[in-house]
């Protein structure tokens, strides 16, 4: 009769965070903001994204990163999102490139930029892809 033998072997392995580390609190994306009537809006870094700012029932500001839709840019001035080939951060890359080119997009893998008369929109990749 055959026997086996196994043998499990388990390493756990535990991360302390940094203490002295500053961590990044709500407000910090909210600092700057113009709040009208205890709600703001500000920039994101992705022209993708923009930070929805409002006060809680404790005066406190919290930020909110939503997103627009696709091929979509958050306007600042408009306080809305706008068509992708206006966001500055994106012009230039169709400026010199085929219609039909295409980038990659440096802040979401799941997303790349089309390029179409100069300009770009921005689309999302197929599942899989």
């Amino acid at each position: 009769m055959l026997s086996f033998a196994f043998t499990l072997t388990f390493v756990l392995i535990v991360v302390q965070p940094d203490r002295g580390a500053e961590k990044p609190t709500m407000v910090d994306i909210c600092a700057g903001c113009s709040m009208k009537n205890g709600v703001g809006y500000m920039r994101h870094t992705d022209c993708n994204k923009f930070v929805h700012c409002y006060e809680d029932g404790d005066s406190k500001v919290i930020g909110v990163v939503q997103e627009c839709g696709p091929r979509m840019a958050w306007d600042q001035d408009l306080l809305t999102c706008v068509a992708s080939s206006t966001c500055a951060a994106y012009s230039g890359i169709c400026a010199s490139a085929k219609d039909g080119a295409t980038f990659p997009d440096s802040v979401n893998c799941r997303s790349y930029w089309n390029c179409c008369n100069g300009y770009p929109t921005k689309h999302c990749c197929s599942d899989g892809q």
